[in-house]
């Protein structure tokens, strides 16, 4: 199951998106390596149109709580083996937007 993620800090500002998304890829690559997550991806969602286009799991009434409808954000989506990651993304400043 995929899980996805929200980088909170970074809401609104395209720069911030870019430098966590560099961060969380890096992050997640060795995550991978180590065989804790089955795969990642990170995109920057730019609107609500972009988020449809890019067939991400969340609904805007997931994501909107947390964006107050600010764009862009990053998104974070992960697939996890056996363990759960939401600690360790929530002390990257991300939260979680999976149902």
């Amino acid at each position: 199951m995929v899980k996805e993620y929200i980088h909170l800090r970074s809401i609104g500002n395209l720069t911030e998106c870019k430098k966590k998304q560099d961060e969380i890829i890096n992050a997640l690559d060795q995550l991978f390596e180590r065989g804790q997550i089955k795969g990642h991806n990170s995109i920057i969602i730019e609107s609500d149109a972009h988020a449809e286009d890019q067939w991400i799991q969340c609904k805007p009434e997931n994501y909107i709580p947390l964006t107050h409808n600010q764009f862009p954000f990053l998104l974070a989506q992960l697939e996890p083996t056996e363990i759960s990651l939401d600690e360790l993304m929530k002390k990257k400043g991300y939260e979680s937007v999976s149902s």
